[in-house]
């Protein structure tokens, strides 16, 4: 005679969302995160964002559970010791064993890997999300993330091999995902678009950041530090070609060509990139050939403490993108309640309506916002509004929490569905 069979995972996750529902239970929900991932600081801000919402949320139905590779060194995951998620290391993640090896090959071929499902049913993980998926007829339902669409719409920056790349994982994704989530309304036209049958499964979620820190450098620390002493607007954006700095040095360019004063851009972010590494250096030759080297200033990679006390204290934030998934800046900004001068992409207008926007290309109307903007400041009025939005951000991370937890739960249901239509 053969062994009992356990209950069907669909009945299983039927109980579970049950129990949720009357205050019995938790949903665990694991996020795996791998070696490689360590270093893209976008996707470990994005995660710790989401992971901290939730833990606030004196009434989650989600546990996030932070799933890591056995020899993940200490520092890997030390950008989540402090927000009180769980860490779990997974033999299954990263491995190169029989068991990694063969989960993978069976996740090719039958579109599940019952290894790691068993590893996840041992520690009551009843849903992952975000970064890795368990095959199209997993037992354990799934969240795929896609960021954005940037090689859709900006083919002309990826090599024709890496367009192709993306364009598999992502159909990869969307196939194997129970549910599939994007950041703005703008990235779901674009997966309408490109992977229409995944509309249905797919759920925006914008994310709000959460940039509450004690630790801030003061005015009087930065201007010692950096050697300024006078009003400056904060370009944090990484020297990526679609960041469009060179506008901004357009911009400076234009109000010195006018004969108007010319203010301070003081500008962060690492200044190589592997996809341009020449990009920099053109900035720099830009600035210095048109005169206004001294007022755009890279201040390279800075310390969080002062990364945040450069946008506490700048007149305004400056993004002047021409592509953004849903751009973490932005919603830094937001949060801290700086004003902001953005470029009139979708997701901007979607982002921040209450911004002042120029063209991608308009180095003449950024420079009459920022001339305008300075001239108007007033630093009495932007503490108030400063405070205004940190009275406001507890609601604003909440709402962002709850929306998450309910994609978690019509996860559950739409597995629990597919499952029963197959059994």
């Amino acid at each position: 005679m053969g062994m009992a069979a356990g209950p069907r995972p669909g009945i299983r996750h039927c109980r579970l969302c049950r129990m949720v529902s009357e205050g019995r239970g938790m949903i665990r929900v694991g996020f795996p995160f791998m070696d490689g991932n360590s270093a893209w600081m976008g996707g470990i801000n994005y995660l710790r964002n989401l992971m901290q919402a939730v833990l606030a949320d004196p009434a989650r139905t989600v546990d996030p559970v932070l799933l890591v590779p056995v020899d993940m060194p200490a520092g890997g995951t030390a950008h989540f010791a402090d927000i009180g998620v769980q860490i779990l290391r997974c033999p299954l993640l990263g491995a190169r064993g029989l068991k990694a090896r063969a989960g993978v090959a069976m996740k090719r071929v039958l579109g599940r890997d019952p290894f790691m499902e068993r590893w996840l049913k041992q520690h009551d993980i009843h849903l992952v999300s975000h970064l890795t998926t368990l095959g199209a007829r997993s037992r354990v339902p799934s969240i795929a993330w896609i960021p954005d669409f940037q090689h859709l719409r900006l083919p002309e920056l990826f090599p024709a091999e890496m367009r192709a790349k993306r364009d598999a994982m992502f159909r990869r994704l969307s196939h194997q995902a129970t549910c599939v989530i994007v950041s703005s309304n703008d990235a779901m036209q674009d997966l309408a678009g490109f992977l229409p049958d995944a509309v249905a499964r797919t759920h925006v979620l914008p994310f709000v950041a959460d940039v509450s820190d004690d630790d801030i450098a003061t005015r009087a620390q930065l201007q010692e530090a950096h050697g300024f002493s006078e009003h400056y607007f904060f370009l944090p954006n990484q020297f990526w070609p679609h960041k469009n700095h060179a506008l901004v040095i357009a911009a400076l360019a234009h109000l010195k060509a006018q004969g108007a004063a010319v203010p301070l851009v003081l500008a962060t972010g690492n200044p190589r990139n592997n996809h341009d590494p020449d990009l920099f250096d053109r900035l720099t030759e830009q600035a210095r050939a048109q005169g206004v080297a001294d007022r755009f200033r890279p201040l390279g990679l800075v310390s969080r403490r002062d990364l945040l006390g450069l946008l506490d204290h700048a007149v305004a934030l400056i993004n002047p993108s021409q592509f953004e998934g849903w751009s973490s800046t932005v919603e830094e900004a937001k949060t801290v309640g700086k004003q902001m001068l953005l470029s009139d992409i979708a997701v901007h207008l979607d982002q921040a309506p209450d911004a002042r926007f120029f063209g991608t290309d308009d180095a003449s109307g950024l420079a009459n916002a920022m001339l305008d903007t300075l001239s108007a400041y007033d630093e009495p009025a932007d503490r108030a509004r400063m405070a205004q939005a940190k009275i406001d951000f507890p609601n604003r991370r909440l709402a962002f929490a709850r929306q998450y937890q309910q994609i978690v739960a019509a996860t559950l249901s739409a597995h629990r569905t597919s499952t029963h239509g197959t059994n």
